[in-house]
């Protein structure tokens, strides 16, 4: 098989950046498989050199895009996400212009709808270099530590994570009664 380097290697079933590696040629390629496959299936991208964006959806909201400014390259890595010390720097509003912002929110809201998205969730995407834009993936069940990227996001929009938790609770009992309630009606 004839690779393009460089590549990212990653878990196809882990969160939090674990077990990815960046692989800049064939020499590396052997072990970054064989930290990557320790947590199972391996996806191989194409390594995207640009800055990472991602957007909360909260209670069927899209919030602002936050930029992830990670002080330590190649990758924005388990280790750098969760080192208060890393010198990673998190922007939201992220800095990006009010067209770049608006494409952005809908091209989540758009890609976290089409796999059936609901209540809350994240949406990563990347802008290369070059200006491209690469959506990189969906969570649909993203982390609300205190060093999370969703409770980052709404901290910056002035909600504490106590009231983050609350309102994906409040939104989530609301569906279920309404069907639940929908149900018993019918």
């Amino acid at each position: 098989i004839e690779l393009d380097f460089p590549l990212i290697l990653k878990p196809f079933q882990e969160g939090s950046s674990i077990g990815v590696c960046p692989v800049f040629d064939a020499q590396e390629l052997e072990e970054a498989f064989r930290i990557s496959s320790r947590y199972g299936t391996v996806l191989m991208e194409r390594f995207i050199k640009g800055t990472e964006y991602t957007v909360t959806i909260l209670a069927d909201q899209v919030l602002p895009s936050l930029a992830i400014r990670p002080a330590a390259l190649p990758v924005y890595s388990y280790e750098i996400k969760y080192d208060a010390a890393s010198g990673t720097q998190y922007d939201c509003p992220s800095g990006l212009s009010e067209s770049d912002e608006l494409m952005v929110q809908k091209l989540c809201w758009e890609a976290f709808c089409a796999l059936g998205g609901r209540w809350y969730g994240r949406v990563d995407i990347m802008r290369s270099d070059t200006g491209e834009w690469f959506l990189l993936e969906i969570n649909t069940i993203p982390g609300l530590t205190n060093n999370s990227l969703v409770p980052k996001t709404t901290k910056a929009l002035g909600l504490s994570l106590a009231e983050t938790v609350l309102m994906i609770l409040a939104d989530t009992l609301t569906v279920r009664q309404k069907t639940a309630l929908a149900a018993t009606v019918a």
